[in-house]
């Protein structure tokens, strides 16, 4: 009787600390989750289907024109210091991750490209960066998102160790919804330009 006494509530304080999903990224369709760092839940990828046709050549143009996929560069300052007489040495680290051309491969029926996109929360910026296979099925073109990865910009005195998996969990404060929502954004720029020609 005893250890049942001790059993119950230890389960219940382990039960309470159990990571749950972000409430918001319930309601949004296309997100397929995987199990990260930790054991914890990820966004594995984001698929997004638009009522578009087009031809490859168009379709490769405005993923072209669309997407960036420039450098990120992220910083920190950990190693500054107060010297012993008082003077505050800046040490500012700097790291430049990702570039490159944005189109990876073309496809008989779509293409595969790279990006990087943007977003603050809270006055802290953080770069989103991605694989995007765009592929025309028979009236429509369905975009995926994999490899989805975020880092926040500058660390400020923390060591920035750069970009990370999309976490989905609600104690997180992972940005997952922020992240879907740049996604779409950049859905919505290679859909603009295709219904423009």
């Amino acid at each position: 009787m005893k250890n049942f006494l001790i059993a119950v509530p230890a389960l219940m304080l382990l039960s309470a600390c159990t990571p749950t999903r972000m409430s918001e990224l319930n309601n949004i369709n296309g997100l397929q989750y995987g199990v990260g760092s930790f054991g914890a839940e990820i966004i594995e990828s984001y698929t997004v289907t638009r009522n578009q046709t087009s031809s490859n050549n168009i379709l490769s143009m405005c993923v072209r024109n669309s997407i960036d996929n420039h450098a990120v560069v992220l910083q920190d300052n950990a190693n500054s210091f107060v010297g012993a007489s008082g003077t505050y040495y800046n040490i500012n680290k700097q790291y430049v991750v990702n570039g490159g051309a944005n189109i990876q491969q073309q496809l008989p029926n779509g293409i595969v490209a790279q990006g990087v996109t943007y977003y603050s929360s809270m006055l802290i910026g953080y770069a989103v960066k991605y694989q995007l296979t765009v592929r025309q099925n028979n009236n429509n073109i369905s975009y995926t998102f994999n490899n989805i990865q975020q880092a926040q910009q500058n660390t400020g005195s923390m060591n920035n160790y750069g970009f990370s998996q999309i976490f989905t969990d609600k104690w997180s404060a992972s940005g997952a919804t922020s992240v879907v929502k740049k996604l779409d954004e950049e859905v919505d720029k290679i859909d603009s330009c295709l219904a423009s020609y």
